[in-house]
């Protein structure tokens, strides 16, 4: 069983966010990511958080929650500095109007990359609502989604830290190799398929991969652990705890895998080394 402190590098804030301090004091989590998404969408009749709340939050438990600002394509690339001059950690992006790798997003990249921080880019399907209850000018076709995509504009600016969610499944098989030969580009277990995600690790994780810096390392040093959760409801939050007891479960089964010794990496130390390598790089 894992015993490491957690990040989990894929949640989501609530408006309205009730019962944080028992997340705060549950003693699992070292940070939780918070990724930001459209204002005007709902989760559960549920608005999300605000970028506004988002902060709020991350004030009131230093060093737990981290902001992630929504990317959003339907707004000029001056967003990214005016999230960078909050104090954003990074950002998300997901339900692009147009594929991610589209070259008129590459300003946004060119900023973001300038800045070194991470994008959490939503891979794979996505839930469809009805036509009624889409915000306007976004896409929710997967095509716009896949991990290809990510393949091109990782090359394009190695100095963006591109991180694929959810295993980009059901096109892993088009995300490994590509996160396998792309330093900058990462993977995170996030997700309701949590246990195709386990047999993909299982499956891939001591394939050779290409790291920052020239050097080369393994799958196991790409992955990122996260839960894709909401915060901010008491019930979203047991249902969270349970979530890190079964990837317990799965840590314990593997115990005896030559890459085991490396739980830690993903649990925590890869995600903690790539808002590190953010911070280095925005030292005034």
């Amino acid at each position: 069983m894992n015993r490491t402190k957690i990040i989990d590098a894929h949640g989501h804030l609530l408006t309205g966010a009730q019962d944080l301090d028992r997340i705060a004091e549950c003693g699992i989590f070292e940070q939780i990511w918070l990724l930001g998404l459209p204002e005007e969408l709902k989760i559960a009749q549920c608005l999300v958080a605000t970028t506004k709340e988002m902060f709020e939050v991350a004030s009131r438990y230093p060093g737990l929650f981290l902001p992630f600002a929504y990317l959003d394509f339907r707004h000029p690339v001056e967003q990214v500095d005016r999230m960078v001059e909050q104090g954003i950690a990074g950002f998300k992006a997901i339900y692009p109007p147009l594929p991610y790798d589209h070259e008129s997003y590459f300003p946004y990249y060119e900023r973001i990359a300038s800045y070194r921080l991470p994008v959490v880019f939503h891979t794979g399907i996505v839930t469809s609502p009805p036509l009624s209850e889409r915000p306007v000018g976004l896409s929710y076709h997967p095509a716009n989604m896949a991990p290809g995509n990510l393949y091109n504009l990782a090359g394009a600016f190695p100095d963006l830290t591109a991180i694929a969610a959810h295993f980009s499944i059901p096109w892993n098989n088009e995300l490994l190799p590509a996160v396998v030969r792309t330093p900058n580009l990462y993977v995170d277990v996030s997700g309701g398929m949590r246990s195709r995600c386990q047999q993909l690790m299982k499956e891939n994780i001591d394939s050779v991969a290409s790291l920052r810096g020239g050097r080369t390392g393994t799958l196991v040093d790409k992955v990122i652990f996260g839960i894709d959760a909401c915060y901010g409801r008491a019930n979203y939050h047991q249902d969270i705890i349970d979530s890190v007891t079964d990837w317990n479960g799965f840590w314990n089964d593997v115990k005896h895998c030559s890459w085991s010794s490396k739980i830690p990496a993903i649990v925590r130390d890869n995600a903690a080394g790539i808002i590190r390598w953010a911070k280095a790089g925005n030292i005034q």
